[in-house]
């Protein structure tokens, strides 16, 4: 009685084993894009954001160094700056005396 139990759990155990993992043929991994296909592949979130149409990557890194160079150049004016300041201030009065 106690070998088949004993052989009912080896069957079982078998395939929790590492080795056990190691003797299975696995699937065959994807191969790699040659990344001159790739280059020329449209990238699929990249969207014209004038007419939506797919950018090839080229023109998508084009439009990101636009993109970049117009964030660089917006400025804050200095009133603007100083209103934000004073809010954030009273933000934290706030914080510490409630009724003010």
């Amino acid at each position: 009685m106690y070998r088949r139990w004993f052989v009912l759990f080896l069957l079982l155990a078998l395939p929790l084993t590492p080795g056990f993992a190691q003797t299975v043929p696995s699937s065959p991994q994807p191969e790699d894009i040659p990344e001159e296909v790739a280059r020329l592949q449209p990238i699929e979130h990249a969207r014209s954001p004038e007419d939506n149409r797919l950018l090839t990557p080229a023109e998508y890194a084009l439009l990101q160094e636009e993109l970049q160079k117009v964030q660089e150049t917006r400025a804050v004016s200095p009133k603007l700056r100083q209103l934000i300041l004073l809010l954030r201030i009273r933000k934290v009065l706030k914080t510490i005396v409630p009724f003010f």
